[in-house]
């Protein structure tokens, strides 16, 4: 699947799905894309792992799983600007949830 994700981005980055593309050039490409909310869904991501006391290679590791797999070319909906609206719209009727923390698990 990775190899998926290089083929699409590569051509984005000015290199054929032939080269490498490395991975800095891949989390530069995500930060150019999503910019702030690619760091506001890693920093909610690590702290809800915290409230539940996983380690942080284990929070990391699984940060990277889906970041790539939200980030794969052929999704057109279900993006990692999607689970950030979706992050959004918790906030915003938090409220109205009877548990929004389970919700924000979810």
């Amino acid at each position: 699947k990775m190899s998926t994700l290089k083929s699409y981005v590569a051509p984005l980055l000015g290199a054929s799905a032939e080269e490498k593309l490395s991975s800095s050039d891949f989390r530069k490409h995500l930060a150019d894309e999503y910019g702030e909310k690619l760091e506001e869904l890693y920093g909610k991501w690590c702290t809800l792992g915290q409230e539940v006391g996983v380690a942080e290679e284990v929070t990391q590791y699984y940060w990277s799983v889906i970041r790539d797999h939200y980030s794969e070319d052929w999704r057109k909906y279900h993006t990692l600007n999607h689970v950030w609206k979706i992050l959004q719209d918790i906030k915003k009727y938090e409220q109205k949830l009877e548990n929004p923390k389970a919700v924000e698990y979810a």
